[in-house]
């Protein structure tokens, strides 16, 4: 068999089936590529993993779940709150009966937005508040917990409301806010000595 030799992949005949077969280099070159394309194509696990790398983030579901737990221990706090203030209203409506203010003290009637148990004496602070229009604005009254809270108006008790007014402008601090000490007398009700302030408070 005749054999042509030159740089190009070698050709050989056979002179029995008329045709013509590649050189075992080239068919060699030929698998080096094939296996050489094999290895750089990534795997069908590493494709995976890149489309999930490559996809976005899961916000709604996250905001949606939080959102969820923030409402549901907010109607808990709104249901103990509630539980609170009729345990309160309870409590002191009846004992409320037979408590009454000493010599030394005016009771006082608050307009409250939160009246939780309180110990019997309790301080509270008491705040001058500015309003742009009419006269006699409602003084805030709080304890530090803040389990009392509301607002003392002149309607019906000025004498106590004009009473620590004056306190307040002239020894409160800065002429805006005093701290007294305060019995429970009922459920809406306390009582309070204008003339004994609790010093050294700062809430």
């Amino acid at each position: 068999e005749p054999v042509c030799h030159t740089n190009k992949p070698v050709v050989t005949w056979s002179a029995l089936t008329g045709t013509r077969t590649l050189s075992s280099r080239h068919q060699q070159s030929d698998s080096g590529e094939r296996e050489e394309h094999s290895a750089m194509a990534p795997s069908p696990l590493a494709l995976k993993r890149r489309r999930e790398a490559e996809k976005p983030p899961i916000v709604g579901t996250l905001s949606k779940s939080s959102s969820e737990k923030e409402k549901k221990k907010s109607s808990e706090s709104k249901f103990l709150n509630f539980i609170y203030m009729i345990v309160g209203f309870l409590w002191y409506t009846v004992t409320g009966l037979w408590r009454k203010p000493t010599d030394d003290q005016l009771d006082a009637k608050i307009i409250l937005t939160r009246g939780h148990y309180t110990p019997k004496e309790f301080v509270v602070k008491v705040q001058r508040t500015e309003q742009a229009f009419g006269t006699n604005p409602p003084e805030k009254v709080t304890n530090q917990d803040r389990t009392f809270r509301g607002e003392l108006r002149n309607v019906g008790q000025q004498e106590v409301y004009e009473t620590l007014e004056q306190t307040i402008k002239a020894e409160g601090i800065q002429g805006s806010k005093a701290y007294f000490l305060a019995t429970r007398l009922g459920y809406d009700t306390i009582a309070i000595d204008p003339d004994q302030m609790i010093p050294h408070q700062n809430w």
